[in-house]
């Protein structure tokens, strides 16, 4: 079993956790765009532009009126989007060395947004969604833990990069494990309080 490395994200970026503390709970403002009508840019509603504003201002700490790199990879994954790590990189290399300001930001992320095809399907039960994990392959010494490679086999269905978002939403151990009743928790609650959670295995969700 290989060890988990620590993620490139993290190291070039900086740790993305919402539950640091409250400041850095920007996963509760995610943002969800309508695919836009053919030969049409997608564009952002009123609202959406003020939640993009609010989260911008709490990173601009210095007060700059402008996002670097850092910020904006932040502001980018706490309004809801799961870019895998190289992705991220290709990114924000547009971005300039005397960063993005608003308008800049709105762009970046209206650019880039990826449409998520679960956002607008109605979540099951909790108890539901327990059990069906409860058919997976579960840890004999943990029955609350399941091997992120037993739940990939397990949804081979679904296309990988899905199934690594929804793993990105719970701590996964040192042994590449996770409690799926957390995953179960988490994928019931409504959408803009789903959390995003960086951990040690982060890497090893590929």
């Amino acid at each position: 079993m290989a060890m988990a490395r620590k993620s490139d994200m993290e190291s070039m970026y900086g740790k993305f956790d919402p539950e640091e503390d409250e400041e850095e709970n920007y996963q509760t403002y995610r943002i969800v765009l309508d695919e836009p009508a053919p030969g049409k840019e997608r564009e952002m509603t009123r609202e959406q532009r003020m939640t993009l504003v609010e989260v911008f201002q709490r990173l601009d700490k210095d007060k700059k009126r402008r996002l670097g790199k850092k910020a904006v990879g932040k502001l980018f994954v706490g309004l809801g989007q799961f870019p895998t790590d190289d992705e991220l990189k290709t990114m924000l290399k547009e971005v300039p060395k005397c960063g993005l300001d608003v308008e800049g930001c709105i762009n970046f992320f209206t650019k880039h947004y990826q449409y998520d095809e679960t956002a607008d399907v109605p979540p099951t039960t909790y108890e539901e969604m327990v059990e069906m994990f409860q058919t997976f392959e579960i840890d004999t010494e943990n029955p609350d833990l399941m091997h992120i490679e037993d739940f990939y086999d397990a949804m081979q269905s679904m296309d990988r990069k899905e199934v690594k978002k929804m793993l990105k939403l719970v701590k996964i151990d040192k042994y590449d494990k996770f409690n799926y009743k957390d995953l179960a928790r988490e994928l019931t609650r409504p959408i803009g309080s789903r959390k995003r959670i960086e951990s040690s295995s982060d890497d090893n969700v590929d």
